[in-house]
């Protein structure tokens, strides 16, 4: 049977070592990005790109309608996409509420809601989200981020309790520091060995979506590396 896997945020840090994770194991992978085309991983073969604004309602079903009729049924959703602002909340500015909201929030319920009737229909679905351990213990200067990192741990709740009677299982991660280029970037004086590997966190979507993973449902798993 053909496996499909839709990965948004594809190019990113996280997004490529799911993608080559899956790959490895046969999937075809389905991977989405905003405007800059990632052309150092066209021609994969069991790849296949497509431009996405994952906040975006009318966009969001328009393109899982394409990818199935292209590609057939989506069996798993691995939602990567997602932004960071630091910002003490007397000084967060309203695009900065605006961008977090959309990127870390309201995409992951929109894609939720295109596919769980979809996987209700063939009874038969696995979904990861991306949230963060800063949902359980948030600091100072990341209130909006920790706000929006949680409420992808009640999504993930609510939804699973919606589909317990189905062959679909919806699950959160909950990790440190991600090791990405872009936070050694912002953080070039960090310990980069105590911070957790994208490998690693692929390694773990993968499980959640493979047999190993058939009785986790409802589940915000903390991946804390080293931190």
């Amino acid at each position: 049977m053909k496996q499909t896997v839709l990965v948004t945020g594809a190019a990113g840090g996280l997004g490529r070592a799911v993608i080559e994770k899956f790959l490895k194991q046969g999937w075809t992978v389905l991977g989405t990005y905003y405007q800059s085309e990632p052309t150092d991983l066209k021609g994969v073969e069991r790849l296949h790109w497509y431009d996405l604004d994952v906040s975006e309602p009318h966009a969001v079903h328009r393109a899982i309608d394409e990818m199935e009729k292209e590609h057939g049924p989506i069996q798993a959703l691995v939602h990567c996409a997602g932004g960071f602002r630091y910002s003490r909340i007397e000084e967060t500015a309203d695009e900065d509420i605006e961008f977090l909201l959309n990127a870390n929030l309201k995409s992951a319920i929109l894609l939720v809601r295109e596919l769980i009737p979809r996987m209700k229909e063939r009874n038969l679905g696995r979904i990861v989200l991306i949230s963060s351990k800063t949902a359980q213990q948030a600091p100072a200067g990341m209130s909006v981020f920790t706000a929006t990192k949680a409420g992808l741990v009640s999504l993930t709740e609510a939804v699973a309790e919606e589909v317990r009677s189905f062959n679909i299982n919806v699950n959160c991660l909950m990790p440190t520091i991600i090791d990405t280029p872009m936070n050694r970037r912002d953080m070039p004086q960090a310990n980069f060995n105590s911070w957790v590997k994208p490998t690693d966190l692929a390694d773990i979507i993968l499980s959640l979506t493979g047999s190993w993973g058939s009785p986790i449902n409802g589940a915000s798993v903390s991946v804390a590396g080293r931190l």
